[in-house]
């Protein structure tokens, strides 16, 4: 798979809500593509959180309580595209 692009509310394929968050994030996956995974990853490029999701649910939940207060790139792997959003993280 290969091929990258941004994704906000707009995007009528896949995004992630609310931003910023405390708790968890949720993935909007309107034409329910199959997500592999979901990657987490600092601003330095450093991953701190890896999910595999397998699935193709409209709607996903993923824990983020667990990460620190800062800026967040966070990548969802389908088979056919990256996905890519910065998000903040405020306890």
């Amino acid at each position: 798979a290969s091929g990258n692009g941004n994704f906000t509310k707009t995007d009528a394929e896949i995004y992630l809500y609310p931003n910023p968050t405390s708790v968890s994030i949720f993935i909007s996956n309107k034409k329910t593509k199959i997500i592999d995974k979901v990657k987490i990853l600092n601003l330095n490029g450093s991953l701190v959180k890896w999910v595999d999701l397998k699935q193709s649910a409209e709607l996903s939940s993923i824990p983020v309580d667990d990460l620190k207060n800062g800026f967040y790139l966070v990548e969802i792997h389908t088979n056919d595209k990256v996905y890519q959003q910065k998000l903040s993280i405020q306890h």
